[in-house]
């Protein structure tokens, strides 16, 4: 797996405790899927759910996985944030507030 995404080797790691053989020559699947789940949590975060089915497939609690991806959880970018007005209004106010210190 990617050595850049702990979540996903953890995941992974997880999937083989619980009897998954992950590393079969048919499980390119299951690196497809841990990919896959792995860029939703990061980016979006699990809703209860989605966190509870996991939880279970990987034999852990609910809050193990939360635990295993909030910390890596990517932040929304400030361009991103500047797309609702009142924030890019703060921004500018913030800005002026900087330059006039």
């Amino acid at each position: 797996m990617d050595d850049t995404n702990p979540f996903a080797d953890w995941l992974l790691h997880r999937a083989r405790l619980a009897g998954y053989d992950a590393d079969a020559r048919d499980t390119h699947d299951t690196h497809d899927t841990v990919s896959i789940l792995a860029a939703l949590a990061l980016d979006e975060g699990l809703n209860p759910e989605q966190t509870i089915a996991l939880a279970r497939s990987l034999d852990v609690t609910p809050q193990e996985v939360t635990a295993a991806y909030l910390g890596q959880k990517r932040r929304p970018t400030i361009s991103r944030l500047l797309d609702y007005p009142c924030l890019a209004a703060l921004d500018v106010q913030l800005d002026v507030i900087a330059r006039t210190g």
